[in-house]
């Protein structure tokens, strides 16, 4: 098995450790790397591998925190933390604001207003059909579509909210 580093084949170091052990060495598979010398066949080798392992997870790890403590400060001022945007919206790239999308903010209107009315999710999604609504990709309505956007009105009257974290969106309302 040729790796260009060891935390390409894994950054987690209890999977490393498992491909290593149980699978290449029983296997008969030898493990090399383009960037480093490893040895697999002694103990001090494998103990190498081990240390290596552990510094990509915590490289991973790091990684990992400080991408999230980044998005929960943008929550904190009500910006957005990234993802898929909810209809009605979409995220340009690098954008900590998510922009009103003028095409679908009609639909998540009006599911809204039939909601109101007291129709189900099912004649919600019947009649947004029936005006002509499509889903963000173009399809269209189920039931579970308008409940998706039923259970974000916080979101669509400018609340965000993320990780337990809620504040005033600097987006705009919709509803």
């Amino acid at each position: 098995m040729v790796v260009y580093k060891l935390d390409r084949l894994s950054r987690r170091q209890k999977d490393t450790m498992y491909l290593i052990e149980d699978v290449f060495m029983a296997n008969g598979v030898e493990l090399v790397s383009i960037c480093e010398s490893l040895d697999t066949s002694s103990p001090t080798g494998r103990a190498m591998i081990g240390m290596l392992s552990v510094f990509a997870q915590l490289e991973r790890d790091t990684i990992t925190e400080r991408l999230s403590s980044g998005r929960i400060q943008k929550a904190k001022g009500g910006g957005y933390s990234g993802g898929g945007a909810a209809i009605g919206y979409s995220n340009e790239r690098n954008s900590k604001v998510l922009a009103v999308d003028a095409d679908k903010t009609g639909a998540v209107i009006r599911a809204f207003e039939l909601k109101a009315e007291g129709l189900s999710l099912q004649q919600i999604a019947d009649r947004l059909n029936a005006e002509g609504h499509t889903t963000k990709q173009g399809a269209r309505f189920a039931p579970t579509q308008v409940m998706r956007i039923l259970r974000r009105k916080a979101l669509y009257s400018g609340t965000y909210t993320y990780s337990g974290i809620t504040a005033s969106g600097k987006h705009e309302a919709i509803i």
